[in-house]
């Protein structure tokens, strides 16, 4: 495998990320009203693999989107609201096929 494929697997999987990313959001609790409040940001961590667990050639990438996403309104961390991110999920992950091709 190449570098530059290896390079454009990792541009098109974060290209994902921040595609999925802009719909987080946190809670908002005041007054006995809950509503949403939009961060456009979370925590993740990436794997990329190589093999499957049958150790079959088969390049891959998890990716963990951790339950926390910075409030700048109340400049602290919060934990995730996922309603958005789950209805995003299939539309984030469109976007990584077609960069990866040169």
């Amino acid at each position: 495998m190449t570098s530059g494929f290896l390079k454009r697997i990792r541009r098109a999987v974060q290209a994902a990320l921040n595609e999925f990313e802009a719909f987080a959001a946190t809670r908002i609790r005041l007054g006995g009203n809950r509503s949403e409040r939009l961060t456009g940001n979370f925590l993740t961590a990436k794997f990329t693999h190589d093999t499957s667990r049958a150790l079959d050639p088969h390049l891959h990438t998890h990716c963990i989107v951790f339950n926390a996403t910075f409030d700048p309104v109340e400049n602290r961390w919060k934990a995730l609201e996922n309603y958005q991110l789950l209805r995003a999920r299939k539309f984030s992950e469109k976007p990584v096929l077609p960069r990866i091709r040169p």
